[in-house]
């Protein structure tokens, strides 16, 4: 009787064991594998190749503020805090070509920007500036909430 009840539970833990695992999200540069809502938690400038923490220059309203893109390329942006006052509803997104492009309700664009690269949880994000004779590539780091 032992041993029927051993192989029992023996084969119990084998079929347990064995099950399928989830699948791995997808950490496409797709507007399936971006949707969610994100936050910006770094800025850096690059100037010849060297690079500048910004971040602490940014408004802290920008660094509270939630960017929702839904899977219907919906977007809206809410900013936290009572002195804020960016946020919207009712606007846009898309992943083109690798390029991120966000519209507020105006259709003004806050972001198109080439997708640097993207692990499911940190959009890194470049859009190239000139000012005068000087080029350079603000890299955003936005973090999925």
């Amino acid at each position: 009787m032992k041993k029927i009840l051993y192989s029992l539970l023996l084969i119990s833990t084998v079929m347990v064991s064995c099950s399928k695992d989830d699948p791995a999200p997808s950490c496409a540069t797709s507007v399936a594998g971006i949707t969610g809502s994100f936050k910006i938690t770094k800025q850096e400038l690059f100037t010849n190749g060297i690079s500048t923490d910004i971040t602490s220059g940014l408004d802290p309203c920008e660094l509270s503020g939630i960017y929702r893109l839904n899977a219907d390329k919906t977007a809206t942006y809410t900013e936290a805090g009572s002195s804020c006052s960016d946020s919207w509803t009712g606007g846009s997104w898309d992943v083109v070509s690798n390029k991120l492009i966000i519209k507020d309700n105006t259709n003004t664009e806050w972001y198109n920007a080439t997708i640097k690269s993207w692990n499911c949880s940190n959009l890194l994000i470049s859009e190239p500036t000139t000012v005068g004779s000087i080029t350079a590539d603000y890299v955003t780091t936005f973090t999925k909430q």
